[in-house]
């Protein structure tokens, strides 16, 4: 009895926990509009995007939903009973008083994206980037709002290949140029489609322009700090989607001087081979 007592006050110890294996980054590289698109796309329009879109290296769809705002103003929205509007008067009131406090205009900015006043914030922000144009916390946050605009220039464009893609009539492989090709791409319908494509690929360019030069500013501005490397691969990312192989090399030559060993490096070698190479097919 006595050693059964001893058992049972034995307490089976515990297993250890697995630690749960936490959801992987995505790849900065996967945030690339066109690439995805690429993958995604169906064989009639990938033929139509090259059509009307020759020249494009590296396709990837962005996205136009607003991760930022969204999570910012679910925290204002709880953070008080007040409403966003009265919030936006009082952080007003505060950059009133400290005209020259970067903060203020930060937390100004951050209240009027989460009341949806995406114009505004990009306002204050463009102001607080007057008073500090070296500040690269102000420089991200512009450039955030870029960022999002063109995720929603690249939805529409996305939108034009499908209903393209929905209403193609030239079958994969023909050669537009030849006269039947002409004859079914003459049309006012297709000729329209094509106008709309142009239109959108040529905003959503310039669009992702704007992002690469804004944190080409951000990676100057940041040069010899820890902030320098992301800031280079947010710029030539941003040049990929718009379409600017020679700034996207800059970038990813700069990032590999100044972190080699950096976890990105590998693939960044890797891409910068696939764009140089591209680009050296582009001057032939």
């Amino acid at each position: 009895m006595a050693r059964g007592a001893t058992q049972a006050q034995r307490k089976r110890q515990p297993e250890p926990q697995k630690k749960r294996k936490k959801n992987a980054t995505p790849a900065w590289e996967d945030q690339l509009f066109f690439s995805r698109l690429r993958t995604h796309a169906k064989v009639a329009y990938v033929f139509l995007a090259i059509v009307f879109a020759a020249g494009f290296v590296f396709l990837g769809v962005g996205s136009g939903s607003n991760g930022i705002t969204d999570a910012l103003q679910s925290f204002f929205g709880k953070s008080s009973g007040s409403s966003l509007s009265s919030q936006v008067k009082d952080k007003q009131k505060v950059v009133d008083r400290h005209p020259n406090d970067v903060s203020a205009y930060l937390d100004l900015a951050g209240v009027q994206q989460a009341d949806q006043k995406e114009s505004d914030a990009l306002a204050t922000l463009q102001q607080a980037h007057k008073i500090a144009p070296r500040n690269v916390d102000v420089l991200n946050r512009i450039a955030a709002i870029y960022a999002a605009q063109a995720g929603r220039a690249g939805d529409n464009y996305n939108a034009v290949l499908a209903s393209i893609s929905e209403n193609a009539i030239t079958p994969p492989g023909l050669d537009t140029s030849s006269p039947i090709g002409q004859a079914l791409t003459s049309d006012p319908y297709s000729q329209a489609l094509q106008t709309r494509l142009s239109t959108a690929y040529t905003n959503v360019t310039g669009a992702y322009m704007k992002v690469a030069n804004t944190y080409k500013q951000a990676a100057n501005i940041a040069r010899g700090t820890a902030d320098e490397p992301n800031a280079l691969l947010q710029w030539a990312s941003a040049s990929q989607n718009a379409n600017d192989l020679t700034g996207a090399i800059t970038a990813y030559k700069r990032f590999l001087r100044v972190a080699p060993t950096n976890p990105n490096a590998a693939t960044v070698r890797q891409t910068l081979a696939q764009l140089t190479a591209s680009a050296g097919q582009g001057q032939r």
